[in-house]
């Protein structure tokens, strides 16, 4: 990108572990831009789309199973796992007592 800075008095400041920020510069080399054309890009395509150039999301929900299930088998290994119950009555009376 070979935009005059005449008008690009603004700086904004990140910060990110060095090799995060060397392998990024590599692959944008590779792209024929600067990490700092990047950032005016991404800049530019959020003023542009009003939106983030990218979807920031939670994790699949398949992963976030897999982990709830991870949990559970941690839990019941632990013994944090009461039950089963045969009735509701019994539920309460597990709940009420003192451990």
């Amino acid at each position: 990108m070979n935009r005059g800075t005449k008008n690009m008095n603004a700086m904004i400041q990140a910060r990110v572990d060095a090799k995060s920020k060397k392998q990024a510069e590599e692959i944008l080399k590779q792209l024929g831009i600067t990490l700092n054309d990047a950032v005016r890009m991404m800049v530019n395509q959020i003023i542009h789309s009003r939106a983030l150039p990218f979807q920031p999301k939670l994790p699949a929900e398949d992963e976030f199973i897999a982990q709830a299930v991870a949990d559970s088998e941690d839990d019941i290994k632990a013994g944090r796992i009461h039950g089963p119950f045969n009735s509701a009555e019994e539920l309460i009376a597990d709940l009420e007592k003192d451990d």
